[in-house]
């Protein structure tokens, strides 16, 4: 802080791992991934709580292969490539509570936490195992200049019927408060969303053209793919 390197006095976590990149997890929730150069600490992501990962207050972080496990206040986050992989909390069996340390047990594939009652064990192949399950996404309302408009995959509209409103959800029922949802437009952006909770999609004055808007999914609790679906838009 002394040297201007950093904004945020409460640390709780300093973690290095095998990139030589310093983890620095925080008391207000924030995670900082820097790396030295020409003597400075740079900062080439920081997260913010409730936002990049679950939770508001930072108890420890580890590493194991590409995944990021970070204890929080609600659980544990399990970060890839700085986007929410998948969030172990009581729906997984795992009790709310402060942990005190944690530790990988590379050999046993294990990440073993400490808290006020003793030690957990987790199977980190268990965990990580990505599931693959046919939930598709479906549209289940849509809004043209805020009326309500037939369900169709396909929409062809005049020049002036260009705010649109899209509302969808899926099949995936269980563990359903974990599900989380992204999309893309292309034609307008190769790029997609963060990852949210939304189930809402609004698109305000679109230019004429077509598109195609991509819109898929994931439960952060199962780690259960959620199939896409996909909308041809002509304005």
């Amino acid at each position: 802080n002394d040297l201007g390197f950093l904004y945020d006095k409460n640390i709780t976590e300093v973690f290095e791992d095998d990139n030589q990149n310093i983890i620095i997890g925080t008391v207000s929730g924030k995670i900082y991934f820097s790396r030295w150069k020409n003597q400075k600490l740079l900062h080439f992501k920081i997260l913010s709580p409730d936002k990049d990962l679950i939770g508001n207050s930072i108890f420890f972080i580890r590493k194991y292969n590409n995944y990021y496990f970070i204890g929080t206040n609600r659980g544990i986050t399990i970060l890839k490539d700085f986007e929410i992989y998948k969030f172990i909390d009581l729906s997984e069996n795992l009790t709310q509570t402060r942990y005190t340390d944690a530790q990988i047990d590379y050999k046993r594939k294990q990440l073993i936490l400490s808290n006020e009652n003793g030690l957990i064990n987790l199977d980190l192949e268990k965990v990580l195992k990505q599931q693959i399950v046919n939930s598709p996404i479906y549209i289940k309302s849509i809004r043209i200049n805020q009326k309500e408009f037939p369900l169709s995959r396909t929409l062809n509209l005049e020049h002036a019927q260009n705010n649109l409103e899209i509302t969808f959800n899926s099949n995936n029922l269980y563990n359903a408060i974990k599900n989380r949802y992204r999309y893309k437009i292309i034609g307008l952006t190769d790029t997609w969303s963060s990852y949210t909770s939304e189930n809402n999609i609004k698109l305000f004055g679109l230019s004429s053209g077509k598109y195609q808007l991509v819109i898929e999914g994931k439960n952060i609790g199962t780690n259960e793919f959620i199939a896409p679906i996909t909308m041809s838009i002509t304005i």
